[in-house]
C-alpha cells in the first residue's frame, strides 16, 4: 500500500461548517499526515465570540475499536502552550495511522486552557473534550457533539469546527448598601480578588497545595463602569490537582472560584461559587441574592453559564452587594446651641472622615473623606467588615469594631488644615450615648456632633470714646495670620467689621488637643499701624446687642486711632474759602492725606503719633509749608480748645491791565487763575462792570483783586466777553505770569494782547517791498472788525513806505489782538495781493511780515539779433485794477467789505475778466468818471547799463479763477532824445519794439495794428525785449557792386523836419575795408546804434576827407 496524505480541516466558520473529505484509497492500516485548523470559543453572556490570543494546550487522542470509553488512550498530537491568532483559529499538523476502510474507530480531541494567575500560579483548565468518529465511505471524520459512539457512516453536522470552551465571561459591578436616598451606588475603587476554590480561610485543595489567586483588580473609580469589571472563568478546576489517569469526567467536575472585595483596605464582600447542577432548593432560601432574578431560573445562580447570561437578560452587570453603609451626620461649631459648619467650594472645606484600628487590621481608613454641604451636613459612605457568606444589605458588619472620626477644617485659600474634632463612635461615647456605626446610620440615627470651631465676628473701633468707640473702616487694612499659615489681607465692610468670608467667617479653636491661641492681626490706619497684637478665639465673648445673645464669638479690638480738629488760615488769618488739603508725615515716616472742606475747618480720625509734620495744599498742586509751627503730637483727641491751627502762604493778588506795549492801561478785562485742585476750575477777578471799556493813557484806580492766592508762579488769563469794542474777541487775549512769594502782590502793567501791528510787506520772493515803487504807492489794506453795533472797517496805505502801522483803538472798536482772525484784505496797484484773512500769533510780536503776490519782472533790453543790450530806453508798464477811492466811496454800506471776496470774484473780477485779459488801445468807452469801477496803472523806468528795467507787478489772488494766479500786463518800450545812445535830444520819441502782427483773418500776410504788447505775469521773472535796433555797419560798393575800399562813411540821424542833416546830428564814422564794409563808430571808440524807427543821412567820400564837409563837391551823400 502507499501512503496517502490525509487533510482534517477544523476551519473557523461562523456561518457555516465547511466537512472537508479525506479521500482514502488503502484498504489496510497506512501512516499519513493530517493537517488541521481550528477555533476556540468562550460563552460570552448570551452568545460564543471567538477567543483571539488564546493561550491553549491541544491534545489529539486515538483510540482501537470497542475500547472502553477513556481508557488505554494513544496521543496522535500534543500542541502544549499555543497561542490562537487574531480570529481566535490555529493551525497545525500531526501524523496518523488510520485503520482499514470499514472499521469504525473513536477519536479525541481534548484542549487545555494555561492560565498563569495573579499570584503567579501556573494553571492548566480542560476545557473542551471531543469525540470524533470515522467512517469507511466516503472515510470523513465528524465531530460527535452527544460524545457518544461512533456515527453512522455519512452523517454530517454544522458548525463542527468550532470548538466551545468551558470558559464563561462573567461581569459584575461592586456596589454599596447605602439605603435611600443616598444608595446604592456603585463601589469605584473597589478590588476585587477572585481565588481558584473555596473561599474560606484556611480550606486547601486535596494535595495540600492553597487556591490559587486567579485574579487581583482594582475598578474604575468613576464613570459608567465605576466598580464593575468582568472576568473570564473556568467551568472546570485545576487539571494539575488530579491523577493523570482519565477520570473525565467524574475527576474534573468540581468548579469552585471564591470572591472577595475590597475597598478602603476592608474586606466588605467573601463569597464562594461552587458549581452545582442540582441544588434547587438553594433559591427558597436566598431571594435576595440578584443572581437569583434570571429569566427562566433552573439551576443554581452558582452555575457559570447561568452568571454570563444574567448581564444580557438584566442588561446590566451582576450587583455584588457590599458591606458599605452611610451614615449620615450634621457638624456644629462650639457655641450654644451651635452653628452649622458649612463648606464653600474653593474657599473652605469642612472635611469628615472615619478609620478604625484594631491589632489585626491595624489602621483602617473605613470611609473616604467627604464635605460638609451648605448645611453642615455630611453622609460618609463608610466599610463594614464582611466576615461570612451573607452579602451586604444582610450583614450589618461589627458593631464592636472601635471606630474613630476626624473633622479637619481646611482651608484652600490659607493652604492650612486644623483637626477640630477626633471622637471615637461606640456604644458609650460620652455626650453622645451609643453611637457606634452599625449599618445605615441615616435618618433618626443620624448624629449632631460639635467641633473645635466658632463662627466669630472682628470689629475694629478707635480710641476716641471708650464707652462708644467708632468703627474704623475707611482707609483701613487689615492682616491676618492664622497659626502656622501666611499672613493674608482683610478688608473690612463700612462698620468696622473684618471680612472673614473666605473661612465663612469661622474660626478654629483647636488643631487635635493643641489649642490655637497664637492668632496674630495687624491694623494700618491712613497707612500707619495701629493694631499689632496675638488673640486666642477661645477667650471670645457672645455676641451681645441690647442685652440680646447672638449664636456667634465676637472681639473687639480697640485702635490707636484719635479726633484732631483742624483750622487752616490765610496769610491774613482768614478761613480758607476754598476745598484743600493737608498732607501729614507720621513720626513712623507714614503719610496720607486729609481733604478739608471748604472753610478750611474739619475733625478727623488720625493715628497717634509723636512728631507730626504737616504742608498744606491749596487750589495749586504744590504744597506749602504752614507759616506758623509745622509739627504736633497725638497722644489723645484734639478738638475744642485743642484744635490745632495752622496759617497757609496764602495771600492777595491785585493787577491792572494794560495793551502790550504796555503804553495804555485796558479797562473791563475779565482775568482769571485756573487750578487743578480739587478740579480743574477757574477763579475770576472781581472786575468792576459799571465802567465802560475804553483806552486809558491815565493808570485807573481800582485794581482786579484776585482772592486767596497761594505761594507759587501762575499764568493769568485775561478775557474780553462781552466787553463793548471787545466782544469779537471773547476768546483769550492775554496770559501773564504771576508769582506770589510772601506778601500780596500788587501789578499795575498786566500787559494783554492788544497791540498795535506793524505791518512789513514782502515781495512773493521774500523781499521787503521798496520804498515809492508803484506797488508801494498804491499798497492799500482793508480790515474789518466784527463787533457787536456793527462791523468797523479801516483803510490804510503805505504812502509809499515798505509797511503800514496799524493801532488798536478800543472806543472806535478796532482792536488788534494776538491770537485772533481778522478778514484782513491787502491790495497793490489795484490787484488783491494777500487775503482774505491774517491770524496773529499769541503772544503777538508787534513787527509782522506779510508775504504778498507781488512778483519782482526784469525787463532786459537788446538790439534785435540779441547781441548788444541797451541802456537808457524807457519801458513802460500797464495792467487794469480797481479804482480804490470809487470802492471805498460806493461799497460801504451793507456787508460788501465783509463779503469783499464774494463780491469781488461775482461782481468785479469774475465778470468782468475779458476786461484785464484783452487789454485795449484806448481803454474802452465803458470806462466813464461815473462808474469807473477800474483804472489804468502804469510805471516807466529807464533801463540800466545792463540793459535792466525792474517793476514790481501785483498778480491777482483770489479763490474762484478759470487760469492760474496771474496779472495782464501791457508794456511798451521808447527811446529818450538826448538819453538813449545815438538818439539826440532834439528828436522825438519813438516806440521801438514791433507794434504789428499779422492778422489771422484772409489768407494774405496783411498787418494790423494793436498796441500796446502785453502777456500774463504769474511769477517772478526776466524777460528779455529786442527791439527794433542794430550795430550800424554800412558796405560801400560801385555800380557794379564792387567793393570801395578806403571810403570815409559818416551817419547823420534826420530829425523828422529838416531836409538835410547837420554836422550835430552826426552820429559817427567809419573807414570801408577791404569788402567795403564800414562799422559806424562814435567819436568814443563805441559802437553807433542804428534805430530802425529813424531816418539817416550817410555821406561817403574818398580820403582825404575834406574840412568843409558841406561844400565838398566831391562827397556822395545818400538820405535814408
Amino acid at each position: 500500500m502507499g501512503n496517502e496524505r490525509t487533510l482534517l480541516v477544523l476551519t473557523l466558520l461562523l456561518a457555516a461548517a465547511i466537512v472537508v473529505g479525506l479521500n482514502v484509497n488503502a484498504v489496510s492500516a497506512s501512516a499519513t499526515k493530517v493537517d488541521f485548523k481550528l477555533q476556540v470559543a468562550y460563552y460570552d453572556h448570551n452568545q460564543w465570540s471567538a477567543w483571539p490570543g488564546a493561550t491553549i494546550t491541544i491534545v489529539f487522542w486515538n483510540q482501537t475499536p470497542y475500547s472502553h470509553y477513556g481508557r488505554s488512550p494513544t496521543v496522535l498530537g500534543r500542541f502544549v502552550t499555543v497561542t490562537t491568532d487574531n480570529n481566535g483559529n490555529y493551525t497545525g499538523s500531526f501524523s496518523w495511522t488510520h485503520p482499514p476502510a470499514g472499521h469504525n474507530q473513536r477519536f479525541n480531541v481534548t484542549i487545555y486552557w494555561n492560565f498563569t494567575a495573579a499570584d503567579g500560579t501556573k494553571l492548566s483548565f480542560l476545557v473542551n473534550n471531543t469525540a470524533l468518529g470515522f467512517a469507511d465511505n466516503p472515510g470523513v471524520f465528524f465531530i460527535d457533539l452527544d460524545q457518544d459512539a461512533a456515527l453512522d457512516t455519512g452523517e454530517m453536522y454544522f458548525n463542527t469546527t468550532r470548538f466551545y470552551l468551558a470558559v464563561c465571561n462573567i461581569t459584575v459591578m461592586a456596589r454599596d448598601s447605602m439605603d435611600s436616598p443616598y444608595g446604592p451606588n456603585p463601589l469605584g475603587g473597589a478590588r476585587i480578588v477572585i481565588i481558584n476554590g473555596t473561599n474560606w480561610d484556611g480550606k486547601t485543595w486535596g494535595d495540600g497545595s492553597k487556591p490559587a489567586v486567579l485574579y487581583n483588580v482594582t475598578t474604575p473609580e468613576s464613570g459608567s463602569l465605576a466598580g464593575t469589571y468582568s472576568f473570564l472563568i473556568p467551568n472546570t478546576t485545576n487539571v494539575f490537582l488530579t491523577p493523570d489517569d482519565w477520570g473525565y469526567p467524574a475527576r474534573y467536575a468540581n468548579y469552585t472560584i471564591g470572591i472577595r472585595i475590597f475597598w478602603n483596605n476592608m474586606l466588605v464582600y467573601n463569597h464562594t461559587f461552587a458549581q452545582s447542577s442540582n441544588n434547587t432548593g438553594w433559591y427558597p432560601s436566598h431571594q435576595w441574592y440578584d443572581q437569583a432574578h434570571a429569566v427562566g431560573y433552573r439551576y443554581s445562580p452558582y452555575n457559570f453559564t447561568h452568571l454570563s447570561r444574567l448581564t444580557a437578560a438584566l442588561n446590566r452587570p451582576v450587583y455584588l452587594n457590599c458591606s458599605v453603609y452611610a451614615y449620615e451626620m450634621y457638624l456644629l461649631d462650639h457655641s450654644t446651641p451651635g452653628n452649622r459648619l458649612a463648606s464653600t467650594a474653593g474657599y473652605l472645606e469642612i472635611e469628615a472622615s472615619m478609620y478604625l484600628s484594631n491589632s489585626s487590621l491595624g489602621t483602617v481608613h473605613i470611609a473616604r473623606p467627604r464635605s460638609t454641604d451648605s448645611h453642615g451636613k455630611v453622609v460618609l459612605r463608610y466599610a463594614a467588615r464582611c466576615v461570612d457568606e451573607e452579602e451586604g444589605h444582610r450583614l450589618l458588619g461589627i458593631p464592636s469594631t472601635p471606630t474613630n472620626l476626624t473633622v479637619y477644617w481646611k482651608s484652600t485659600i490659607l493652604g492650612v488644615q486644623y483637626l477640630i474634632l477626633n471622637l471615637t463612635l461606640s456604644y458609650d461615647t460620652p455626650g453622645y450615648g451609643n453611637i457606634a456605626p452599625y449599618g445605615n446610620m441615616t435618618g433618626v440615627r443620624a448624629t449632631w456632633f460639635k467641633c473645635y470651631a466658632n463662627y466669630t465676628y472682628i470689629q475694629l473701633v478707635d480710641s476716641s470714646d471708650p464707652t462708644y468707640p467708632q468703627p474704623l473702616f475707611e482707609n483701613t487694612q487689615v492682616t491676618l495670620t492664622f497659626p502656622g499659615a501666611n499672613p493674608i489681607e482683610c478688608s473690612v465692610n463700612n462698620t468696622g467689621f473684618v471680612d472673614l468670608s473666605f473661612v465663612n467667617y469661622t474660626l478654629p479653636l483647636r488643631n487635635g488637643m493643641e489649642a490655637l491661641d497664637d492668632y496674630h492681626i495687624a491694623v494700618d490706619y491712613l497707612g500707619v499701624q495701629v493694631l499689632d497684637t496675638d488673640f486666642d478665639p477661645n477667650t471670645f465673648s457672645r455676641y451681645t446687642v441690647d442685652g440680646i445673645l447672638y449664636p456667634f464669638a465676637f472681639k473687639h479690638f480697640v485702635c490707636n486711632v484719635y479726633l484732631v480738629e483742624f483750622y487752616l488760615l490765610d496769610a491774613h488769618d482768614r478761613n480758607l474759602a476754598n476745598m484743600s488739603q493737608v498732607k501729614l508725615v507720621h513720626p513712623t515716616g507714614a503719610s496720607f492725606t486729609i481733604t478739608i472742606p471748604a472753610g478750611g475747618s474739619g475733625t478727623w480720625r488720625i493715628p497717634g503719633g509723636t512728631g507730626y509734620t504737616l504742608t498744606i495744599r491749596y487750589k495749586s498742586d504744590d504744597w506749602l509749608e504752614p507759616l506758623n509751627t509745622a509739627t504736633f503730637d497725638v497722644a489723645s483727641n484734639k478738638i475744642g480748645a485743642d484744635a490745632l491751627t495752622f496759617k497757609a502762604p496764602v495771600y492777595d493778588v491785585f493787577v491792572k491791565i494794560t495793551n502790550f506795549e504796555k503804553t495804555w492801561w485796558v479797562e473791563g478785562v475779565n482775568v482769571c487763575l485756573t487750578w487743578s485742585y480739587p478740579i480743574t476750575w477757574t477763579q475770576w477777578g472781581n472786575m468792576s462792570s459799571t465802567v465802560a471799556s475804553q483806552s486809558r493813557s491815565i493808570e485807573p484806580v481800582r485794581y482786579i483783586q484776585l482772592y486767596q492766592i497761594p505761594k507759587g508762579t501762575y499764568t493769568l488769563a485775561m478775557y474780553a466777553n462781552s466787553t463793548p469794542g471787545l466782544e469779537r474777541y471773547f476768546n483769550k487775549i492775554g496770559e501773564y505770569t504771576i508769582t506770589v512769594v510772601d506778601s500780596d502782590v500788587y501789578d499795575s502793567k498786566v500787559n494783554t494782547w492788544i497791540f498795535d501791528p506793524k505791518i512789513t510787506i514782502l515781495t512773493a520772493d521774500g523781499e521787503v517791498l521798496p520804498a515809492y515803487t508803484l506797488a508801494a504807492n498804491t499798497t492799500y489794506l482793508v480790515t474789518v472788525f466784527n463787533v457787536s453795533t456793527a462791523y468797523t472797517k479801516t483803510y490804510n496805505s503805505t504812502n509809499g513806505l515798505s509797511y503800514i502801522q496799524l493801532y488798536t483803538n478800543i472806543t472806535q472798536q478796532r482792536v488788534f489782538v494776538g491770537g485772533a482772525t481778522y478778514n484782513f484784505t491787502l491790495y497793490a496797484g489795484g490787484v488783491t495781493v494777500y487775503g482774505p484773512s491774517i491770524t496773529f500769533a499769541a503772544p503777538p510780536t508787534t513787527e509782522i511780515e506779510v508775504t504778498t503776490s507781488i512778483h519782482k519782472v526784469t525787463f532786459v533790453t537788446k538790439d534785435y539779433e540779441g547781441e548788444l543790450t541797451i541802456p537808457n530806453l524807457k519801458v513802460a508798464v500797464y495792467w487794469t485794477g480797481i479804482n480804490y477811492t470809487y470802492f471805498r466811496s460806493q461799497l460801504t454800506a451793507g456787508d460788501a467789505w465783509i463779503t469783499r471776496y464774494s463780491f469781488m470774484n461775482t461782481s468785479v473780477i469774475w465778470s468782468n475778466w475779458t476786461i484785464f485779459r484783452n487789454v485795449d488801445a484806448n481803454y474802452a468807452p465803458w470806462v466813464s468818471g461815473v462808474t469807473r469801477n477800474f483804472m489804468l496803472y502804469n510805471v516807466s523806468s529807464l533801463t540800466n547799463e545792463s540793459g535792466e528795467a525792474v517793476f514790481y507787478i501785483p498778480v491777482w489772488c483770489y479763490s474762484k479763477r478759470p487760469e492760474p494766479y496771474h496779472t495782464p500786463i501791457e508794456y511798451n518800450v521808447t527811446t529818450v532824445p538826448g538819453t538813449t545812445p545815438d538818439v539826440p535830444s532834439d528828436l522825438e520819441t519813438r516806440s521801438v519794439i514791433y507794434r504789428r502782427y499779422p492778422t489771422v483773418l484772409g489768407t494774405n500776410a496783411e498787418f494790423e495794428y494793436h498796441a500796446p504788447w502785453f502777456y500774463n505775469v504769474s511769477t517772478s521773472e526776466t524777460k528779455t525785449l529786442n527791439v527794433y535796433a542794430a550795430s550800424f555797419k554800412v558796405r560801400v560798393v560801385d555800380s557794379n557792386n564792387r567793393p570801395l575800399e578806403g571810403y570815409y562813411v559818416k551817419a547823420i540821424i534826420r530829425p523828422g523836419s529838416l531836409t538835410r542833416a547837420k554836422s550835430t546830428h552826426i552820429i559817427g564814422q567809419a573807414l570801408t575795408d577791404s569788402d567795403g564794409w564800414a562799422y559806424i563808430t562814435s567819436s568814443s571808440g563805441e559802437d553807433t546804434i542804428y534805430w530802425c524807427n529813424y531816418s539817416y543821412v550817410l555821406w561817403i567820400y574818398r580820403v582825404p576827407a575834406p574840412d568843409a564837409v558841406d561844400q565838398d563837391d566831391d562827397a556822395i551823400v545818400f538820405d535814408y
